[in-house]
């Protein structure tokens, strides 16, 4: 993540526009420490960092080789069980995982945000948009899903096909690949989102003929006064790069044909998992199901 330069500029920028001399800036899940030290050398009279891992000691002892040792107060734990002795004028985190919501932080930041932001304070993000569109991806749709259904090995692995088509996987794509128009899902406001869980349904239009292996997922991060982190096809890529959530068959559509996405999430302790099934209204083809949850094994 460190090594994302548009992600942590894009950070390093907004935190830059935000912050003046003189805030108390909360910073939640600091890892390294590095937004940390943006919010100090932008002015922040004092920062509380806020980390439930190890890696908090890392980041006292970076914090204080660049010489904000009395700045920075690294607290250790997470942001529902800690306790802060003044209200934050802004609150950054980078929170952002797998299609966005994947690592459940946002109990966390809501948790922050209602104790301790003050009523005209920032929250840095300020706005994250979901995105999905149709795809097509053949070669993808085979490395992950169809090779296991052809007994590699001389095994049979369709077991391993079946969880694959219900995860979601990382991937790249381009203009080239998406079948629909994309669509934007759903819009957390940071100001007053609560948890993870969300349940959508969504038209989409076909705007070209082809096989859908899924759909693709991304999202666009707003910052106040308008800075943007953007990971669509289009745009550079980021460490986050893409989603890709298969389905277990590949699937013919026309152009003009009229799709149905009903896309929901279900948050389980520190993990989000995904649901979505595909619709063809005006089609007898069956609805296409996945769903993260099956991926689950008992021990």
């Amino acid at each position: 993540m460190l090594s994302d330069s548009i992600r942590t500029k894009t950070y390093q920028r907004a935190i830059e526009a935000n912050v003046r001399d003189g805030d108390i800036v909360i910073d939640v899940g600091t890892g390294t420490g590095i937004l940390a030290l943006f919010a100090a050398k932008a002015g922040a009279k004092k920062v509380y960092a806020i980390e439930p891992t190890g890696i908090i000691n890392l980041a006292r002892q970076i914090a204080e080789r660049n010489g904000f040792k009395n700045r920075i107060e690294f607290i250790k734990g997470r942001a529902e069980e800690v306790d802060i002795p003044e209200k934050a004028d802004c609150i950054v985190s980078e929170w952002l995982g797998v299609f966005a919501v994947q690592e459940n932080m946002l109990p966390s930041l809501a948790s922050a945000r209602d104790r301790f932001l003050k009523p005209e304070g920032k929250m840095l993000p300020e706005t994250v948009s979901l995105f999905l569109s149709l795809v097509e991806d053949r070669e993808l749709y085979n490395e992950k899903i169809g090779r296991w259904k052809k007994q590699p090995y001389g095994i049979d692995y369709t077991d391993f096909a079946f969880c694959q088509a219900n995860d979601v996987h990382i991937a790249t794509f381009n203009l080239d690949n998406i079948l629909s128009n994309p669509v934007r899902i759903i819009n957390i406001d940071m100001k007053c989102a609560k948890h993870s869980n969300f349940k959508v349904e969504k038209h989409f239009k076909v705007v070209r003929e082809g096989f859908c292996h899924g759909l693709a997922g991304w999202f666009r991060v707003i910052f106040p006064g308008g800075i943007i982190l953007d990971t669509a096809p289009d745009q550079p890529l980021t460490q986050w790069c893409q989603s890709f959530f298969p389905i277990a068959e590949p699937i013919q559509v026309n152009q003009g044909e009229e799709v149905i996405v009903k896309f929901s999430t279900k948050a389980d302790n520190e993990i989000v998992h995904f649901i979505r099934e595909i619709v063809f209204p005006n089609s007898d083809r069956p609805s296409c199901v996945s769903d993260t949850r099956k991926v689950k094994f008992n021990d």
